[in-house]
């Protein structure tokens, strides 16, 4: 590559939807916190049978801001459903090369079931008529 940069305009970002994988882990990050957690979607390829198959994809992601941050907290769980717009981001932390996409926004979908949810309601008795 050289040392140019690029010409024009350059884009990176990138919305995810599927469920989350485990719960958000959560690091302090000066005053506040930072929360990482993985989502996994799914991704439609075709074979070499020329066949669509369904591949499952992890995305981790970071959540940088501290209002996010708190959404995150206080809203979602291993197996919530969650879209997010994203940017990609690669940093060096001790020597420790990481990479994870930034979440600059997050739209809460379905909470996770609960067994209690799950339990069948009771049978509304007969009526007389």
């Amino acid at each position: 590559m050289s040392n140019k940069g690029y010409i024009g305009m350059s884009f990176n970002e990138c919305d995810f939807m599927g469920r989350v994988v485990g719960d958000p882990q959560f690091y302090p990050q000066g005053d506040s916190e930072i929360a990482m957690l993985n989502l996994v979607t799914l991704n439609r390829e075709m074979d070499a049978n020329g066949q669509w198959t369904e591949h499952e994809i992890t995305v981790p992601l970071v959540v940088l801001e501290p209002t996010k941050v708190k959404v995150v907290k206080d809203y979602v769980k291993d197996d919530s459903q969650i879209k997010v717009e994203t940017y990609y981001k690669s940093w060096e932390t001790d020597g420790q090369e990481g990479h994870g996409m930034i979440v600059t926004k997050i739209k809460l979908g379905s909470k996770p079931r609960t067994q209690a949810e799950d339990t069948p309601a009771k049978k509304v008795p007969k009526l007389p008529f």
